[in-house]
Formats: structure tokens, C-alpha cells, sequence
């Protein structure tokens, strides 16, 4: 009877244990990829990092976002990436960024755009710094032109 209490306390105590432990959580200094380098004509969206659990490492922090440009053709007019926040996967809304810097191209400021280019980019690399809230995640881009085509990821990275 001894042996039964002792072991009903002890599982009572790990069950206990395993409530409050605290949640894992992304690793900070690992860099997300949120869209894989494919190759993008006209307007999408990536796949949803859900519930926030791939970003929680970047959440109520600035966090770099990079978008890599490997190749480009076509005749681009707009060349636009944003990275976007949902809190219910239904209504998304930008991601505040700032400090764009030009992938190549004829960059223009434009707060929230990760990416801004009126013609096409073959290579470099555009990068912003933004604000990431809690949320479902994606990056959501314009390509429009004449049989335009942008081949590009996502990638941010958490501020320590």
C-alpha cells in the first residue's frame, strides 16, 4: 500500500509538473524561413506559420526580415513583399517595417513593403526591419509586368 501511494504521488507530481512547464518555444537565433525560394509570377500568399508558434521567438520584438532575389525576367512593374499578422488566419493585415533597403532596381521607400521595385530584380538582397506582434504569419507579394517572374524567399530573423 506503501509502495502504491508513493507512486500515485510521484505521477500526481509529474502531471503537475508537465501543467505549469512553461511552453517551448522557437529558438531566437534560428533564421525562419517563411517562404522557400520559388519562383513567383503576379500576386500570392505563402503558406500560414500557425498560431505564431514558428515566430514566437520573434513576437513583441523587431525582428529582420531578408528577402533574397536569385533571378528575375520578364518586364516587372511592381515587385512588392510584405510579411502580414493575422489573429484568427482569416483577416490579415502588414507587419510594421521599416528601413527598406533595395534588393536592386529602382527601390522606393514605402513603409510596411519589405520589398518595392518598378522593374525586374535578378539578384540581391532586400531587407527591413519590422515589428512582429502576435499572430499567424505569411508573406503575402505583387509581381505584375509583362510575363514577369521573380524567383525569391522569405527569411526573418529575431533581434536578440
Amino acid at each position: 500500500m506503501t509502495k502504491t501511494i508513493r507512486t500515485t504521488a510521484a505521477m500526481l507530481l509529474l502531471a503537475a509538473l508537465a501543467l505549469f512547464a512553461p511552453a517551448a518555444q522557437a529558438d531566437p537565433n534560428k533564421a525562419i524561413v517563411v517562404l522557400a525560394s520559388a519562383a513567383q509570377g503576379g500576386s500570392g500568399s505563402s503558406t500560414v506559420l500557425g498560431g505564431g508558434a514558428d515566430i514566437s521567438a520573434c513576437v513583441g520584438r523587431t525582428a529582420m526580415v531578408y528577402v533574397p532575389v536569385t533571378a528575375g525576367s520578364g518586364t516587372v512593374s511592381t515587385f512588392r513583399v510584405r510579411l502580414q499578422v493575422s489573429p484568427d488566419g482569416v483577416t490579415w493585415g502588414d507587419v510594421f517595417c521599416i528601413g527598406t533597403v533595395s534588393a536592386g532596381g529602382t527601390a522606393t521607400a514605402n513603409t510596411n513593403n519589405i520589398m518595392n521595385e518598378a522593374v525586374v530584380t535578378a539578384t540581391g538582397t532586400a531587407a527591413a526591419q519590422c515589428y512582429i506582434p502576435l499572430g499567424n504569419a505569411r508573406a503575402s507579394w505583387v509581381v505584375n509586368g509583362t510575363t514577369p517572374n521573380e524567383t525569391f524567399s522569405v527569411i526573418v530573423a529575431c533581434a536578440q
